[in-house]
């Protein structure tokens, strides 16, 4: 579940701007590297498909900032120390675990159509490893 979110963090819509730090962890990077070589992939059937798109726009959209923020996140380590694991500020890592959460939602629902409970059960099982402490409090101004 852990390197679910991880990858959903890539493409959470995360502010553009500011350089993309290397990736300490290996399996980490490994991961990403197979998501843009997936992404590309996924580019090249789009513009078969004569879908107007710009590939290499495509895949670098992906966003590997906050990967091993939301890693880390999942596994239980506390806000504070996620924090330091990035120059980002606190308000985008929230939103970025907000969104996550909410694509999850979706991805659940997705599985359930298509009949595969064992995806939905990794999504969902996922979805509780990320939901927890102040960043899905119902207010910040407690």
């Amino acid at each position: 579940p852990y390197m679910v979110a991880a990858v959903l963090s890539c493409c959470a819509g995360q502010e553009r701007g500011g350089k993309v730090k290397p990736i300490t962890r290996e399996d980490l990077s490994l991961t990403f590297e197979n998501l843009k070589t997936t992404a590309s992939h996924l580019a090249d059937v789009f513009i078969e498909s004569k879908i107007n798109i710009n590939a290499e726009e495509y895949v670098n959209g992906l966003n590997p900032n906050l990967m091993e923020v939301v890693y880390e996140w999942c596994k239980g380590v506390p806000f504070s120390e996620c924090c330091e694991l990035t120059e980002a500020f606190e308000g985008q890592i929230i939103r970025t675990l907000r969104r996550i959460h909410e694509m999850l939602k979706e991805l659940i629902f997705a599985a359930t159509c298509i009949g595969n409970t064992e995806l939905k059960e990794k999504f969902e099982e996922t979805s509780n490893k990320l939901k927890r402490g102040i960043v899905f409090a119902a207010s910040l101004y407690l």
